[in-house]
């Protein structure tokens, strides 16, 4: 942590109201009679000793708290939902005693935690403290604020404050969705050569078998000594090596982040992406992930991974790119959306980085109405044109707000907002009309439609 000058310290009300009372009993000694002079004199000293003995005894708590070394501590990969344990240890070098010392911590703003993170606490001499407090955190990378320490001579006259910055930043993992049981019965990447195999109409690696001609194969493919023997068309089947290149676009523009805190868009978004890195991790393909962050910065990308191992390394990258927005971003994000810039940001960036061939984009994203997405829809014309298969996906932000309502609410609150669903809808109709593959569903559907669709692109049958 950074230890922080301590300020000076401040007087009390208690201070204020003791100094007041000796200025007046001195006053009342000089103005009385002898007989009452001596007391009301020795009772003003007597105050204002008070007040200078205290200074004393806090100028030494003052110089121990300057000593007093602050550190916390997160132990642990920090996972969505998954509740968690920091920990504030403070060592106290010096000679005096702290008592009565108030902590205050600030966790990041969108976590969750059973009880205030306030205490007070005695630091001994030449001792150490070690308080806790248990949380909730939320997905993405979140910045613990600064750490307040308030200490106080045992009169209450003094007081003084001490602000602890921390670098602390927590880098919370999203957590997996559950897969379909579809995808469950797919092969993983058991080959040496870190390929699926799938037996393809066209030109493969390996020779499989001969077979009669069907309407929709290749030319290329027809075996003429065969057919000529045989007086009929004869195609040869190969089995073909069927490693994708993916790239996943998680565009978190403003409106990605509505919902109830836990079940946001973007963090459920987030899971989508970390679990589609699993599913191709397992399955051998090689994929990509982007984040394009909120407020127009620039896209964020990992290398292209592959492995069993790469999906551990991408929800550790999604954890420390996905930063939440403050006001100012959002009102920057929403003019990036109105204008299309945000997926000519993400189209330049693709363009450079993805490989020779056909490549799956699927781009998770929420449009509203039909002008916003005719303009993506313009942005990525030329990633179709160079023979890419690319996918919109959006989740619907009005399903996740109903989602943390009953029934009966629910189902007011859709027909509330039923010009938003009809923006949504023809968001959709716009972007397919312009060239693009866009899917639109509840959240729980939207996975097993991104697998199918890949599983379809590979030619594989389950």
């Amino acid at each position: 942590m950074e230890q922080t000058p301590v300020a000076e310290a401040t007087a009390t009300p208690r201070l204020r109201a003791l100094l007041a009372a000796g200025a007046v009993l001195a006053a009342a000694g000089v103005l009385s009679p002898p007989s009452a002079a001596a007391s009301l004199m020795a009772a003003g000293v007597a105050a204002s000793g008070i007040v200078f003995a205290g200074r004393q005894l806090f100028n030494a708590r003052l110089a121990a708290l300057e000593r007093l070394r602050v550190r916390r501590e997160v132990r642990g990969p920090l996972v969505e939902g998954r509740e968690a344990e920091a920990r504030i240890v403070l060592e106290n070098p010096s000679t005096v005693p702290l008592e009565h010392l108030e902590v205050l911590d600030q966790p990041p703003p969108f976590f969750q935690w059973r009880r205030r993170p306030r205490w007070v606490v005695t630091v001994p001499a030449r001792g150490r403290v070690v308080v806790r407090y248990r949380f909730r955190p939320v997905v993405g990378s979140h910045s613990w604020g600064p750490l307040r320490l308030v200490a106080a001579d045992p009169l209450g006259l003094y007081r003084a404050r001490r602000i602890v910055a921390d670098p602390l930043v927590a880098r919370v993992q999203p957590r997996l969705m559950a897969l379909p049981r579809v995808a469950l019965s797919m092969p993983t990447l058991l080959q040496p050569g870190g390929v699926s195999k799938s037996r393809r109409r066209g030109v493969g690696t390996e020779f499989v078998e001969l077979r009669e001609y069907r309407p929709g194969d290749e030319v290329r493919t027809i075996d003429w000594k065969a057919s000529a023997r045989l007086g009929r068309l004869i195609v040869k089947v190969f089995e073909q090596e069927t490693s994708l290149n993916v790239a996943v676009v998680l565009d978190a523009s403003a409106e990605m982040f509505r919902g109830p805190l836990g079940n946001t868009v973007v963090e459920w978004s987030a899971r989508l992406v970390a679990t589609m890195a699993e599913y191709l991790a397992r399955r051998g393909d090689r994929y990509r992930l982007y984040l394009l962050p909120p407020g127009g910065a620039s896209p964020r990308s990992t290398p292209w991974l592959w492995g069993r191992a790469s999906s551990g390394y991408a929800r550790r990258w999604l954890a420390e790119n996905l930063a939440w927005p403050t006001v100012g971003e959002d009102r920057a994000a929403e003019e990036w959306l109105s204008a299309g810039g945000r997926a000519a940001v993400i189209a330049r960036a693709l363009v450079r980085g993805l490989p020779r061939g056909k490549t799956l984009v699927f781009i998770v994203t929420t449009l509203e109405g039909g002008t916003a997405a005719r303009r993506y829809a313009e942005k990525l014309r030329p990633l179709v044109a160079l023979y890419n298969s690319v996918y919109v996906v959006m989740p619907l932000p009005t399903a996740f707000e109903a989602e943390a309502l009953d029934s009966r609410e629910a189902l007011l609150y859709r027909i509330l907002l039923y010009r938003r669903i009809q923006l949504e809808a023809e968001a959709v109709k716009a972007l397919r009309r312009g060239g693009l593959r866009a899917y639109a569903a509840l959240p729980g559907d939207l996975l097993g439609i991104i697998l199918s669709r890949i599983e379809a692109e590979r030619g594989a049958t389950a």
